[in-house]
């Protein structure tokens, strides 16, 4: 008898071993925990940090606005590259695999000028973004997601902010957020149907020379722009953050700001709340701030950094698990050019779980983050002439 169950336990721990050898590999995805501040990944679903350089060689200036992750653990980037004459480029997309290898890039040339200045996914597993095509043009494309061209559209005579400001709406149409190209410029926002046609323009009446930097869609089919409110005559700037109704319309603003100049630079949606992102002057040169709010602009938390360098925020996304991730420079001074890659990973409430820097040298101003598929951080940005993309860990690791 002792033998009989001892030869069916045998069997059935043989039979487990041949179903794990032969099944699929696990699949990477996002159900993570945190543990001390540090996000953990279940078994079998690690994540492989890279980096790479997009035409080491520096045959063309390159630079990055946008990261897009791919259901693949690889990511989009949307740039443009000038090949010769640097002022003549080509709004670019490059795709990369999840160990950093380019799959394919697509080149788009609208005139003498051609560039990218914001994008999406959209929720149809296409993609769409937005830039200025020459003669100052602003050009809004609908991509397949091999880049193929399904529609253009043309937005007129609009200076647009090189950040994030295209925002896919819940019937599939698209907000483009700019600005006025006159001398008392004046922020504004476009809403356009799924195929591109304008639906409807409104100039915000805030101060001369205001941009808005990020828009997003509120449960209420209106909208929430972050904007920055100049007062030339105190040399000073706040946040502010305006919300309008379905048509455009402002319902209310709020102000949020400190001594000094505050500077907006990116807006998500956590559930019924949004954060607002930026910097601003404090002690040490520039501060890293966030402002998290109701639907009605309440305040409900704010972060400030108050390290002893310059920090400043250009980007960020929030995580799936709830985490907000945000990406901008560390630098010497305010007026420094040069220093490193700041990555921030904050959690709800405004708890700072972890912050790393990475690279040193000469930077663009516009470095952007995603959260890839498996759970890791994209990031790209520019350094000379060469637009760089990386993957790293959850926890930054690279």
């Amino acid at each position: 008898m002792l033998t009989r169950i001892l030869a069916a336990f045998v069997a059935v721990l043989t039979l487990a071993a041949l179903l794990a050898c032969s099944s699929d590999p696990p699949v990477a995805h996002n159900d993570h925990t945190e543990i001390n501040g540090e996000v953990v990944h279940p078994p079998g679903t690690p994540v492989r940090p890279w980096s790479t350089i997009v035409d080491p060689a520096a045959t063309g200036t390159y630079t990055s606005r946008v990261v897009i992750p791919t259901k693949d653990n690889g990511c989009l980037m949307m740039g443009a590259v000038a090949i010769g004459d640097p002022m003549a480029s080509d709004a670019l997309v490059i795709k990369f695999d999840s160990r950093g290898g380019i799959e394919w890039r697509r080149e788009y040339d609208g005139g003498w000028y051609d560039n990218v200045h914001a994008g999406c996914a959209t929720a149809d597993g296409n993609l769409a973004m937005v830039g200025i095509t020459s003669p100052s043009r602003q050009n809004l494309r609908k991509l397949t997601a091999n880049g193929d061209v399904l529609w253009e559209s043309d937005l007129g005579n609009l200076f647009l902010n090189s950040n994030n400001v295209l925002t896919e709406t819940t019937d599939g149409g698209f907000v483009v957020v700019g600005r006025y190209p006159s001398v008392n410029a004046r922020p504004k926002i476009i809403r356009t149907d799924k195929s591109g046609n304008v639906l409807w323009s409104k100039t915000l009446q805030v101060s001369d020379h205001s941009d808005i930097r990020a828009v997003v869609e509120t449960s209420d089919g209106g909208f929430l722009c972050a904007s920055v409110r100049n007062r030339f005559d105190h040399m000073a700037a706040d946040m502010l953050l305006i919300k309008t109704d379905s048509d455009g319309n402002p319902a209310w603003q709020r102000e949020f700001g400190r001594v000094g100049v505050d500077v907006p630079m990116a807006l998500v949606r956590v559930n019924d709340s949004y954060v607002m992102a930026g910097w601003g002057v404090g002690t040490g040169g520039y501060d890293i701030i966030l402002y998290a709010v109701d639907a009605s602009g309440t305040l409900l938390w704010e972060y400030q950094d108050h390290s002893p360098t310059t920090t400043d925020c250009a980007d960020m996304c929030l995580a799936e698990n709830g985490d907000l991730l945000l990406v901008g420079r560390q630098m010497p001074g305010v007026c420094g050019g040069t220093g490193n890659i700041l990555v921030s990973r904050i959690a709800r409430g405004g708890r700072l779980l972890w912050q790393k820097t990475y690279d040193q040298g000469q930077f663009g101003y516009y470095p952007a983050i995603a959260e890839a598929a498996d759970g890791g951080i994209l990031v790209t940005y520019d350094k000379g002439p060469r637009a760089h993309v990386m993957k790293l860990g959850p926890n930054g690791e690279l």
